[in-house]
C-alpha cells in the first residue's frame, strides 16, 4: 500500500491503513517527514508490537492487533524526521542521483511518451543540463511538447531547443 504522509491527517486515517494491511504487506509512506507527531506515536507501537493502542475519550484503553507489516518511509528531507521515528528504522538508505546515461534513458522515455520526435544528438546535451528528478524531466518534456505544438514544430532540433529554452525561460 502506498500513501503520502500529508494525506494522513488524523489517527483514524493511520488506524484504517494499518487495519487494511494483510500479513507481511508493505506500507510505503512517501514524504514521511511530513507525518504529524501524534500519528507517529500510533505507528511506533504498530511497527514494534503489531498492535494499535488507543486511549478512548472515556479513558478506556483499546488494544487492536494488526497484521505484521513492513514500513518503508521515503523522504528528501531526512533532517526533518523526528529522532524517535528515525530510531525505529533498522535500515536507512540514501539513493544516489541518476548518472548521465540514466538521465538520457529517462529523457528518451518521456520524449517518446509525449510524442516528440527529436534529433538524437540533443539527448546528451539536454541530459547534461537537466535536473535528476524524473518528474522534473517529465514536466520539462511536457513543456517542450507544448512549445512545439504552439509553434507548429515537428522535430526537436538544436534551433527549436534554443527557441524553446527561451520560451520556457530556462537557461543552458
Amino acid at each position: 500500500m502506498h500513501i503520502t504522509a500529508y494525506a494522513i491527517t488524523k489517527p483514524a486515517d493511520i488506524i484504517s491503513l494499518l487495519q487494511k494491511l494483510q500479513s507481511n504487506d508493505i506500507l510505503f509512506i512517501d514524504e514521511i517527514h511530513r507525518i504529524k507527531s501524534n500519528l507517529e506515536e500510533i505507528l511506533y507501537i504498530a511497527m514494534e508490537d503489531f498492535r494499535i493502542d488507543i486511549i478512548m475519550p472515556d479513558g478506556t484503553n483499546l488494544d487492536i492487533p494488526v497484521n505484521p507489516f513492513t514500513l518503508i518511509g521515503a523522504t528528501t528531507k531526512p533532517e526533518q524526521l523526528s529522532t524517535p521515528l528515525k530510531n525505529r528504522f533498522v535500515y536507512s538508505f540514501h539513493l544516489s542521483d541518476y548518472n548521465l546515461e540514466e538521465k538520457q534513458a529517462i529523457l528518451h522515455y518521456h520524449l517518446q511518451a509525449t510524442a516528440i520526435t527529436y534529433d538524437p544528438s540533443l539527448l546528451v546535451l539536454i541530459a547534461n543540463k537537466i535536473d535528476t528528478t524524473p518528474r522534473n524531466i517529465k514536466n520539462f518534456c511536457i513543456k517542450i511538447r507544448d512549445y512545439m505544438i504552439a509553434h507548429n514544430q515537428k522535430i526537436l532540433n538544436k534551433s527549436v531547443r534554443e527557441e524553446c529554452s527561451q520560451w520556457i525561460d530556462t537557461d543552458d
